[in-house]
C-alpha cells in the first residue's frame, strides 16, 4: 500500500525542485543565488524541531503509509500527532 501511494506521489509529481533552503551551496554562485540561506538543523533545536518546510512547494504532507498497528507504529502514530499540533501551533 505504502509502495503504490509513493509511486502514484512521484507519477503526479515527477519533478519538483528542491527548495532553496535546503539544497547545498558549495560554490559562490550557489551561494549567491541563495541556496542554503535560512536552513535550520533540526538537531541543534529543542526537540529536534524546527519550523521549516522541507518538502517543495505544494508537495502533499500527508504521510504515505498511516501508522496504526501495534507496537513501533503506534509510538511512530504518537510521536506524528506530536509533531503535527506543533506545526499548527502559532511560531514562538
Amino acid at each position: 500500500m505504502a509502495y503504490n501511494e509513493a509511486k502514484n506521489d512521484v507519477r503526479e509529481r515527477p519533478a519538483e525542485p528542491v527548495p532553496l533552503h535546503i539544497r547545498n551551496a558549495p560554490t559562490r554562485l550557489m551561494k549567491d543565488l541563495g541556496y542554503g540561506t535560512g536552513y535550520q538543523y533540526a538537531h541543534d533545536a529543542p526537540d529536534a524541531r524546527v519550523d521549516q518546510e522541507d518538502l517543495p512547494q505544494g508537495a502533499p504532507r500527508a504521510p504515505v503509509l498511516p501508522p496504526d498497528g501495534p507496537g513501533l507504529e503506534a509510538e511512530l502514530g504518537r510521536r506524528l500527532a506530536e509533531w503535527n499540533v506543533a506545526l499548527r501551533a502559532p511560531a514562538a
